[in-house]
């Protein structure tokens, strides 16, 4: 199921829903975005009390989230159409703009070279990892002479996304649209939970509180679990 806005009443209809599927889109890619700022953030106790709970579940949710970036914005950026059908691209919203207003269009199509611009950090990993396996580039990667993505190529992505959709919504509705959205503490949350798990493993183990039986608790419950 689609992420979306409520289509804007004073956009054309084709023009409003796709508007709407790809803002909303975009606000899904900025949820992710928290979620992978967290993981990736360069702190020692925080990796290490990751890595120590969670074995590699939590490495492999980061690279399933740093691989599925790349692809979901280049689909942002793919061709107007298919044939009849319009895509829920930039480009397909400028062409829903061109067949159903006479607005000028010349400022979204140079947007779109900035768009690109920003992407270009994003498009090696997408080529050589998330579209196919090369083994030069893997090997590149584990010697540490690979390009690494970093969080600042995801935002300079998405704020050229956002400043191209708010370049849009300007040529119908007044006002402005925040792209920020409710900070995520899944991680920060997790990490406080794994933290007050890993002080009550100590007591445990010195003896200072009885053994727990959430062990017992979790094989007894374990088909509801």
């Amino acid at each position: 199921m689609y992420t979306q806005l409520q289509p804007y009443k004073e956009m054309p209809e084709k023009t409003a829903r796709i508007y709407s599927l790809i803002a909303g889109e975009v606000i899904r890619m900025e949820r992710g975005y928290l979620i992978l700022r967290e993981l990736m953030t360069p702190s020692e106790t925080r990796q290490k009390l990751l890595a120590k709970s969670g074995r590699n579940a939590f490495r492999d949710i980061k690279n399933a989230y740093r691989d599925l970036f790349p692809t979901n914005l280049f689909k942002l950026v793919d061709k107007a159409k298919d044939g009849e059908d319009y895509n829920m691209t930039l480009k397909g919203l400028i062409r829903a703009i061109q067949d159903e207003t006479s607005k000028d269009i010349s400022e979204l199509s140079a947007m779109i070279l900035d768009v690109n611009v920003a992407l270009r950090p994003l498009s090696i990993h997408r080529m050589k990892r998330t579209g196919h396996f090369s083994l030069n580039f893997a090997n590149d990667i584990e010697n540490g002479n690979g390009p690494p993505l970093s969080l600042g190529d995801f935002r300079c992505a998405l704020d050229a996304i956002e400043l191209f959709l708010d370049a849009v919504r300007a040529l119908f509705v007044e006002g402005s649209l925040s792209w920020e959205v409710t900070p995520v503490h899944f991680i920060n949350t997790l990490m406080s939970k794994l933290a007050k798990a890993e002080e009550y493993d100590q007591l445990v183990q010195s003896g200072e509180i009885s053994q727990p039986n959430w062990q017992k608790h979790l094989e007894e419950n374990r088909s509801e679990i």
